[in-house]
């Protein structure tokens, strides 16, 4: 996503999931094609960002930060008709209206959407105010961490999705963190869908049953929204299965879908992609979800 420096070559790449009350990260490193997790860890942030920072600091290892979902805006709009060089600039004069401060204040980028021939030629606009990019970009300097770029939740969920996929085969993944809830559907890595789902686990373990399958239904139903609008956008799409990852903190949360939804649902089995490292607890692995897909990230394609 929003890239400002050139990586040098370096087989390793931490990210960083920060701005949630907790500071997670992951690293790993690529070794024959395969990722190779070299840590995943989550605990609480220090009231001076900097100083947690530190640990991450003076090592030429390159670094991430993960954007939490209030620090960005995702607008869905159709590619303007210029070259690819003029791209970015043709999208910010197209959603200066859409967006609450002055476009002159925002870091834009742009996701082009895999569509397939029915539906060519949409993007994701990634909107993000300038005061949010320069608070990690200081805060980056201040730790002495060497930052090459910002990610958002739904490119880091991709990278993860594009590990579970089969060839040419369209995959939901459903993930609940700290955050919420988020469903991608994508094909061959690259991002078709997206859907933030209102449904907090942490809190949700302290709601009784009855509130509890209150808010199951509610998210069934979104769900299945969710995936009927795919299907109808892309009728040459068959989607066999929804993934659910990380494991859900929440009980019966699994179960209760299974019974709702038409399509099979499937604990993506995480062990088999990062065999060491792994966090044990539900709660850790959770809050480490979109550090450990931002830490897959590999060079973006040109649009």
């Amino acid at each position: 996503m929003f890239t400002w420096f050139k990586r040098k070559q370096h087989n390793g790449y931490l990210a960083i999931q920060a701005g949630t009350g907790l500071l997670s990260h992951a690293e790993l490193s690529w070794q024959n094609g395969r990722p190779n997790l070299a840590s995943c860890v989550s605990r609480q942030e220090d009231g001076d960002s900097a100083k947690s920072w530190g640990v991450f600091g003076g090592s030429p290892v390159p670094v991430g930060v993960v954007l939490s979902a209030g620090e960005y805006q995702l607008l869905p709009i159709d590619a303007p008709p210029v070259p690819p060089d003029e791209m970015k600039m043709a999208v910010r004069w197209k959603i200066k209206d859409q967006i609450e401060y002055p476009v002159d204040d925002a870091t834009v980028d742009v996701i082009r959407l895999e569509s397939g021939a029915e539906a060519s030629g949409k993007l994701l606009a990634v909107v993000a105010h300038n005061r949010v990019l320069k608070k990690y970009m200081e805060l980056a300097e201040r730790a002495h961490v060497n930052l090459v770029a910002i990610d958002i939740p739904e490119l880091a969920q991709r990278n993860i999705a594009a590990l579970l996929e089969t060839p040419d085969r369209v995959l939901a993944l459903l993930s609940f963190t700290p955050q919420g809830g988020l469903l991608t559907v994508t094909r061959n890595g690259e991002l078709c869908f997206h859907r933030r789902l209102e449904c907090n686990p942490v809190e949700l373990m302290q709601q009784d049953a009855e509130r509890r399958t209150v808010v199951f239904d509610r998210l069934a139903l979104e769900l299945q929204r969710s995936l009927d609008h795919i299907e109808r956008q892309h009728s040459g799409w068959r989607l066999d299965k929804i993934m659910l990852a990380p494991p859900p903190v929440v009980p019966g949360m699994a179960d209760y879908l299974r019974q709702q939804l038409y399509l099979p649902l499937e604990l993506a089995d995480l062990t088999a992609l990062f065999p060491s490292q792994l966090p044990d607890d539900a709660d850790t692995l959770a809050a480490c979800w979109f550090a450990l897909g931002g830490a897959l990230r590999r060079e973006d394609k040109a649009l």
